[in-house]
């Protein structure tokens, strides 16, 4: 082990794009750490398999734990970190409207015990995930990040925005550096098995008629998981202090109906539809504006819808059969 590695933590770095993450930054020398609670909002296993090769690295340490707990943890605060993934969130729009009080109580509290972690351990960089929902409906689009009156839709996409504005006051009062990157539509292998790629997947192979929200037109700026990561690694390089928010996208409006006829030619199967009413607490359509990320991190996604899919389903196919609940 080199004495001289920077040390990265990495908040929900089992989940989807924290184990991507965590597997890049292993392959740039990093020395890395992960706290993670292996929430049951999904099936546990998908995430011990996530990281089941990650953790034989010996630059890597994890720690099965609630956030909140992260200022009793002792092992992790004798360690000297570097910067912070804050990437740990209770997730989901639609579950978000159902349980909003139990959402906002673990995403705040869960920032806030990290903020008062970085201070208490001089750790001067937060690179925290954000998401495109905290511009709602916003009527000026392609999105960019200086867009006034931002409203939110749902519980999820409100505690996002306040936990930017956490971390904005924590970098202004600390003199700290604190990112927010908000990332559009994520998508690609381990995707979690509530998001639309996956069970829509699910449901054309199994024959399962499809509830769509809406007539199709609506739209997203699909992102795949290595463009997301290459962005947040180069974050890291942003030596800036204080606050900075960074939209990460693709920088193409796909509708739901184009991304469906997509995902039907790579599995090769047609998908039977029941359309009903959206959900008013859903954004109609995404779409970012990337130049700033572009200009200021040398961001460049590279990986279209068509790839990203055929790579998805190639996962998927391959995956073991617990990790499809």
């Amino acid at each position: 082990m080199i004495s001289a590695q920077k040390h990265v933590l990495i908040t929900g770095g089992a989940g989807f794009i924290g184990s991507h993450l965590a597997e890049a930054l292993l392959e740039t020398k990093y020395k890395i750490s992960i706290i993670d609670n292996f929430d049951d909002f999904y099936n546990p296993a998908i995430k011990q398999k996530n990281i089941q090769e990650i953790i034989k690295n010996p630059n890597v340490q994890i720690f099965h734990d609630d956030l909140r707990n992260i200022n009793s943890i002792k092992a992790l605060k004798s360690c000297k970190i570097d910067s912070v993934f804050h990437l740990a969130s209770k997730a989901g729009v639609r579950k978000s409207i159902e349980l909003s009080d139990i959402y906002r109580e673990n995403n705040i509290e869960s920032s806030i015990a990290l903020l008062k972690f970085a201070l208490n351990n001089q750790i001067k960089q937060i690179i925290m995930a954000s998401s495109s929902s905290v511009y709602g409906n916003h009527t000026e689009q392609p999105w960019h990040e200086d867009l006034p009156d931002l409203k939110p839709l749902s519980p999820y996409a409100q505690n996002k925005l306040e936990c930017e504005r956490l971390g904005q006051k924590f970098a202004s009062e600390n003199q700290n550096q604190f990112i927010a990157l908000r990332f559009f539509s994520v998508f690609g292998p381990r995707m979690r098995p509530d998001l639309a790629m996956h069970r829509f997947t699910k449901k054309i192979l199994n024959d399962e008629p499809i509830d769509l929200y809406g007539s199709g037109k609506s739209y997203r700026d699909y992102t795949y998981v290595s463009d997301i990561v290459a962005g947040a690694i180069a974050s890291m390089g942003y030596t800036k202090p204080g606050f900075e928010v960074f939209n990460l996208g693709y920088g193409e409006k796909v509708t739901l109906s184009e991304m469906l006829s997509e995902l039907e030619h790579v599995i090769g199967k047609h998908g039977k539809y029941h359309h009903i009413p959206m959900l008013k607490e859903e954004s109609f359509g995404t779409w970012s504006d990337c130049g700033k990320a572009k200009n200021r991190l040398a961001y460049n996604p590279k990986t279209n819808l068509h790839s990203g899919l055929k790579a998805f389903f190639e996962w998927y196919k391959a995956m073991s059969p617990e990790n499809s609940l």
